[in-house]
């Protein structure tokens, strides 16, 4: 496995880049502490929708009503159950790679299409194949390979999931003090992380040695 994950690294090396660490998030179902509230509200929504369903059901109410209920009991279905095997999914197909230049996090999917490149962040993005035509779309299951220039890297903070425990999270960005910080706000995503790794510190350490390594070189 670990083989795997270092190839696919690999593949998206520049000529002359020393792959110094290379991982993937803890595999599984995971329920986190951000799922709290989501969880509270799922089942809200839920099982409101599932007694309407059934409600309706066992009552002669016209079929308007018996077919009105079914698209929200099964969007209820998805945010008490669904959403875990999603992430989980995501989480299956995740890389990351840390190099002595930049910091790579990878989603794969089929083939490269295009690349945007934003100050200090290079971003490609993938298409699936389907029906043996190409097709992309802007979300979070289409591959995407994101990479941090190590001297332009913003803030860097490194969460321990229990105080002795070797795994973590590693933040590439501003950090909410809050519980609630994986949740989506105004639509923005949270910064991008290396999620739920093994050796989290030591990772974090040859993050902070390689930038200290780079702007020595700076000067």
């Amino acid at each position: 496995m670990k083989k795997d994950i270092y190839s696919m690294i690999a593949m998206e090396l520049d000529n002359n880049e020393l792959l110094l660490w290379a991982g993937q998030p803890k595999q599984g179902i995971f329920f986190r502490k951000s799922d709290i509230v989501f969880t509270v509200v799922s089942y809200l929504w839920g099982g409101g929708w599932i007694y309407w369903e059934y409600h309706v059901m066992t009552q002669p109410y016209s079929l308007w009503y018996k077919l009105w209920g079914i698209p929200f009991m099964f969007v209820g279905f998805y945010l008490m159950f669904g959403r875990f095997w999603v992430d989980a999914f995501k989480r299956k197909y995740t890389y990351y790679g840390l190099t002595d230049k930049r910091i790579l996090i990878i989603s794969d999917s089929a083939r490269i299409i295009e690349n945007r490149i934003i100050p200090g962040i290079l971003t490609r993005c993938y298409r699936w194949l389907v029906r043996g035509k190409g097709f992309f779309s802007w979300t979070s299951l289409t591959g995407r390979v994101t990479s941090f220039s190590l001297t332009t890297l913003p803030n860097i903070f490194c969460l321990l999931d229990k105080p002795s425990s070797t795994t973590g999270t590693i933040i590439f960005g501003p950090l909410s003090l809050s519980w609630l910080e994986n949740i989506y706000q105004f639509g923005k995503p949270p910064p991008p992380r290396f999620e739920m790794i093994e050796d989290v510190k030591n990772v974090y350490e040859l993050i902070c040695k390689i930038q200290r390594q780079s702007s020595h070189h700076a000067i």
